[in-house]
């Protein structure tokens, strides 16, 4: 449940399905490097792999 860098990050939705995967890349902030983003890591429905912050309102697995 405590994510350390170069862990994998999954937003699982309420059926347990992950549905986005990434690596985290620093913890304090969380952020990750993660694929269909923005330049400014804002978007969740992009054009490129960019660092963004890992959102904590949504359940997120941290498999090592």
């Amino acid at each position: 449940t405590t994510p350390s860098v170069g862990d994998l990050f999954l937003y699982v939705n309420a059926n347990d399905h992950a549905h986005h995967v990434g690596f985290v890349s620093g913890v304090g902030p969380l952020v990750g490097i993660a694929g269909n983003t923005s330049e400014d890591g804002v978007s969740n429905n992009g054009d490129r792999v960019a660092e963004r912050p890992i959102k904590a309102t949504v359940f997120v697995a941290y498999p090592r």
